[in-house]
């Protein structure tokens, strides 16, 4: 699928112009992850933005004993 395409269809981009768009497409990846897949840890800073294209992701918090707490589940 056109990774240009795709990111003109979130609403963050559909003002942006589209040299810009350009620009972001050829300085983004898109990856496929494997279900059970860690993408990072909550204690991990990390400078990124990612975009759910297909599938679902589970956004969870540890506490001190190491419980996980699931904050949200983002589906496509």
């Amino acid at each position: 699928m056109n990774k240009l395409r795709l990111l003109s269809e979130i609403s963050l981009f559909e003002e942006m112009p589209d040299n810009k768009l350009k620009e972001i497409d050829m300085i983004t990846q898109m990856t496929t992850v494997k279900k059970g897949t860690l993408i990072y840890t909550p204690d991990t800073p990390v400078e990124v933005l990612y975009f759910l294209k297909q599938g679902q992701v589970r956004l969870y918090r540890v506490n001190e004993e190491g419980k996980q707490f699931t904050i949200d589940v983002l589906v496509d």
